[in-house]
């Protein structure tokens, strides 16, 4: 509450609101006795503990520079630890997944997602041999080299009188020629016909941030796309970065690719008919985010996902919102050593730290004041004047002579008196008496 001035001047101690402006009302009328026996009461008590501390004692220390005294923040309990985050950060709880992705990024950058997109109407690409497929084999007129076999770990398949050949990766004409070659060393014409009996168990595997993450298992009668493969997985959670998605592949002969690409630009081309197929062993890396961290006087402290493009004002709002007791025109950026005023509209960076300091406030006790209890220092400061108008001014009972602010540090408490009406009157500087947080401000009643 700010108090209203009357006729240009400071109210007085006694004034009530419905006074007339510029006229105070007079003191509760005394007998000559009971203003005697209250000159005698003041005088015998002038230096007694009863009235807080001697007149004589010595103003605040002078603040010499306004603007880092008022920086109050810097005495907020949160600012530690936020300026401890903001310096040596917090470990990844992805520490493995973010190595993954870092490499990943590494590995062959210059794949896209173009190198794997085909037409969603293409004919299926023929289906390759792998370890642990069951395979049939057919020699015309020689039934002595027909028969079936299981293709072993080691991508080969004994042929009776043949040896063993290595199968894998070949389609099955390749593989049927390559048989049909190997025979003509026992046979002068062969006509070979091969075929996948029984498919091993053909996987992909999602790693990284999705609902359900790890193997999956891929039907054995139709494709998969990638589109589809991640929504098995349950798609995206949302801490999942979908602009550094990654597919790690391994051809035939064993020679690992990554593409690299968004999830923006799969579903685009998902989208315009062109699909990328999954094809067994892929595994898709889908890395975190990075993080922003708040910390203060918001509903939820700690780490949040930093999308590409979040700004401070987003933050917070993804933190809760501000609490009441949240100062929200000292906000800061913290990172590393630097600290600077946040700007609500500009976008965050990767580890930076928000912090939202509390108020800061005096608190006003008494019976000599119309209104108890806290009131908040603005940016600019607060001397006591100014917190007692705050507080509706004095009631008329009040005993001016009796204010004292009471400040506690490290433990102890201090106490300094206030010439309030010499502050009134000129004869003091009322910026000598300039409030910091915590300090209660307490004004008594005149006893008589």
């Amino acid at each position: 509450m700010v108090h209203a001035w009357h006729g240009g001047r400071l109210p007085r101690y006694g004034d009530q609101p419905n006074s007339p402006p510029g006229e105070p009302l007079s003191r509760h009328p005394r007998s000559p006795l009971g203003h005697g026996l209250r000159r005698l009461l003041l005088a015998a008590l002038a230096g007694s503990a009863l009235w807080g501390c001697a007149a004589s004692a010595p103003p605040p220390p002078p603040v010499e520079n306004l603007e880092s005294e008022t920086a109050y923040w810097r005495q907020d309990e949160a600012f530690p630890q936020a300026l401890a985050v903001a310096q040596s950060g917090i470990p990844s709880p992805t520490p493995e997944l973010d190595a993954l992705a870092v490499v990943a990024a590494a590995t062959t950058p210059e794949l896209k997602l173009d190198a794997i997109l085909a037409p969603a109407g293409e004919a299926a690409p023929a289906v390759r041999l792998r370890p642990g497929d069951q395979i049939g084999v057919q020699v015309y007129a020689h039934e002595e080299f027909s028969g079936t076999r299981r293709i072993g770990t080691d991508g080969t398949v004994p042929l009776f009188k043949v040896g063993a050949l290595r199968l894998e990766g070949l389609t099955e004409v390749q593989a049927g020629n390559l048989v049909a070659k190997a025979l003509l060393s026992q046979i002068k014409q062969a006509q070979v016909q091969l075929w996948i009996i029984e498919p091993a168990g053909q996987q992909a595997h999602l790693i990284g941030r999705v609902r359900k993450p790890g193997a999956t298992d891929l039907p054995l009668n139709r494709r998969l796309s990638l589109v589809t493969f991640l929504a098995l997985g349950g798609g995206l959670v949302e801490d999942a970065d979908g602009s550094q998605l990654t597919l790690i592949r391994r051809d035939h002969e064993g020679k690992q690719r990554c593409y690299h690409f968004t999830h923006d630009e799969l579903l685009a081309a998902h989208l315009s008919g062109r699909e990328a197929w999954i094809e067994p062993e892929d595994e898709l890396v889908i890395p975190r985010l990075p993080d922003a961290f708040v910390y203060g006087a918001v509903e939820s402290l700690g780490a949040h996902p930093l999308r590409p493009k979040t700004t401070v004002a987003a933050l917070l709002l993804r933190a809760g919102g501000l609490k009441e007791s949240a100062n929200a025109r000292e906000i800061q950026i913290l990172q590393g050593e630097k600290i600077t005023p946040a700007e609500l509209s500009k976008p965050l960076a990767k580890g930076q730290v928000v912090f939202v300091p509390q108020r800061q406030r005096v608190y006003m006790v008494g019976r000599g004041l119309r209104e108890n209890g806290p009131i908040d220092i603005p940016s600019t400061g607060l001397t006591v004047v100014q917190a007692v108008a705050e507080a509706g001014w004095f009631t008329k009972r009040a005993n001016v002579g009796s204010v004292e602010i009471l400040r506690y540090r490290g433990g102890r408490q201090q106490r300094f008196a206030v010439p309030f009406e010499e502050i009134l009157a000129g004869e003091v500087d009322e910026s000598d008496y300039v409030l910091q947080p915590g300090d209660l401000v307490r004004v008594s009643e005149d006893l008589f």
